[in-house]
């Protein structure tokens, strides 16, 4: 066979380089998955959640990078009315160096169709239960963990379920109050008393211990009982009318429709109070912020005025310069509420803010004011009954005394 001609076998290599230069470029748009080198999220943060939520109303869900480069997971629920909505973020990013993952759900509160409400564990003053549980039985779209609280469980400050007053503010931690329209974060104080038809008492406490001297007021969410140990007269009001009073050293059982007014004394038969058997009893407390009203004392500000405020530590949350898991609750406007998780102490996944970057962040998004709830292994957000963020307590969830729950449309009872 004669010996093909130079030319035409160099012609020949050049077509097979370019064919199967071609199939390979092919097969890179057909089979190559990293989407111009943008890491998918689901395989940053396996954990992370983008599925769209079906509800009558209808909603969007999904998966963007913004122009920063964060990855952001986006969920939106409209309520029936389409005045007020639930946005929920997951973003990827970093600050300072440092990689952070976070978490955003902002409620647009507009007439009322999307609240947000305290819960406590079990509906009661003492005691620890999961995130996802309290969120389940309440029937809430969504909640972040809440404030702070004793070893036992008991609220360190002011909480108001639907009008309800459960704990006492302490006067000197900021309090988010909400009335299903409108929110704010600040300050405040309550007076307590009680009335009858020829009196009125100062009441110094209420749903805690107390001490000598001092008139306390138990309900319901308080348990079975008043936990009594020492020296007090106790009066028993059921349906609003004193039914019985005790002189006692033990605890005295709470009337499932009433209440317990007990004064603390070594000596009950002196006790100045000026209530008796058959007297019909209201309980009052100034300011009265009304039966929608919810209220749940937070820890320091770190936002005020659209200002940095954030303190170098604090009393319940100890060092603020530190970066660690960390929980929000910021308001953008009367009407907007901003509760965000940050995840930390997990290198490779998410490092955690000092309070200082927490609160430059949150500037950047729009808050004008913000208070830390508890961070650490606490720090947790539920979005549909699922754990979106990834808590420092072995991933898993770590039992709180209280919470923040998002309600919507459907949800709210």
């Amino acid at each position: 066979m004669p010996a093909m001609p130079r030319n035409k076998l160099i012609l020949i290599v050049i077509a097979a380089v370019i064919s199967v230069s071609c199939i390979i470029i092919a097969g890179h748009f057909l089979f190559w998955d990293n989407r111009d080198g943008v890491q998918d999220p689901e395989e940053t943060n396996p954990e992370s959640t983008a599925a769209g939520i079906s509800n009558e109303t209808g909603s969007t869900a999904g998966t963007d990078a913004n122009s920063n480069g964060d990855i952001i997971q986006d969920q939106f629920y409209p309520s029936n009315d389409n005045i007020g909505y639930v946005t929920y973020k997951q973003i990827e990013t970093q600050i300072n160096g440092n990689k952070q993952v976070i978490n955003i759900i902002e409620a647009k509160l507009g007439s009322g169709a999307i609240i947000i409400k305290p819960a406590l564990s079990f509906g009661l003053i003492y005691g620890f239960e999961e995130l996802s549980k309290m969120a389940e039985s309440a029937g809430a779209y969504a909640g972040v963990n809440g404030g702070f609280f004793s070893i036992y469980g008991e609220p360190s400050g002011m909480v108001m379920i639907d009008g309800e007053l459960c704990a006492k503010p302490t006067g000197n931690y900021p309090v988010f109050i909400t009335d299903g329209k409108t929110a704010s974060v600040e300050k405040t104080e309550i007076e307590m008393t009680v009335r009858t038809q020829t009196a009125i008492q100062t009441v110094d406490k209420i749903n805690t211990a107390g001490d000598t001297g001092e008139l306390v007021l138990y309900t319901p969410v308080y348990g079975t009982g008043n936990r009594s140990k020492t020296g007090n007269i106790t009066y028993v009001i059921e349906n609003k009318r004193v039914v019985d009073i005790k002189m006692t050293s033990a605890s005295t059982a709470i009337p499932g429709d009433g209440m317990l007014l007990t004064y603390y004394t070594p000596n009950p038969e002196e006790a100045d109070v000026q209530l008796k058997i058959g007297d019909i009893v209201s309980f009052e407390y100034a300011p009265d912020l009304g039966d929608d009203t919810q209220a749940y004392e937070c820890g320091c500000m770190i936002v005020e005025d659209g200002r940095n405020v954030a303190p170098v530590s604090d009393p319940w949350i100890g060092v603020l310069t530190n970066r660690d898991p960390r929980t929000v609750i910021g308001i953008k406007d009367e009407s907007t509420v901003v509760l965000m998780t940050v995840d930390g102490r997990q290198p490779g996944h998410s490092i955690g803010m000092t309070a200082n970057e927490l609160a430059g962040y949150l500037i950047g998004i729009g808050v004008k004011d913000a208070a830390m709830l508890d961070g650490g292994a606490s720090t947790e957000m539920i979005v549909e009954g699922k754990v979106v963020n990834r808590p420092s307590h072995g991933a898993e969830e770590r039992k709180i005394a209280g919470a923040l729950l998002v309600f919507t449309a459907e949800g709210i009872h």
